[in-house]
């Protein structure tokens, strides 16, 4: 069983991809703010987490640039329905310039969520 972290502003879709990660097998939680995910990644170390692209006034990608050392060997999935007029495309391109090891679009399916997780999180 492995622990999935999610950081979404939208409480609502957090908690529903918390649920489909424990359908899944898999331990989740699910937070709305930066700081307290940057809490949670300070104490343990995911084993996946899935962190929104748009998240008020900042992004995950600025997150990941401004806490690099809390993210070190944890894979990150870019979670993204578009917005900002910049296509899911420029998105898409801009998770991986910046290291994310997959983009996930919104609205998720419990297939695409569990074909992810099954790539990205390692059998033990």
């Amino acid at each position: 069983m492995a622990l999935v972290y999610i950081l979404d502003d939208n409480v609502e879709f957090g908690t529903t991809l918390c649920a489909m990660c424990e359908i899944f097998g898999h331990t989740a939680l699910s937070v709305a703010t930066t700081d307290e995910f940057i809490a949670h990644m300070q104490k343990s170390k995911p084993d996946l987490v899935l962190l929104d692209m748009w998240l008020g006034n900042t992004t995950g990608i600025d997150l990941y640039k401004s806490h690099r050392d809390i993210f070190e060997n944890v894979p990150i999935v870019m979670i993204s329905g578009g917005g900002h007029e910049i296509p899911l495309e420029a998105v898409t391109a801009m998770g991986e310039i910046s290291g994310f090891d997959d983009v996930l679009y919104k609205p998720v399916t419990a297939s695409q969520l569990e074909e992810l997780l099954n790539k990205l999180i390692p059998t033990k």
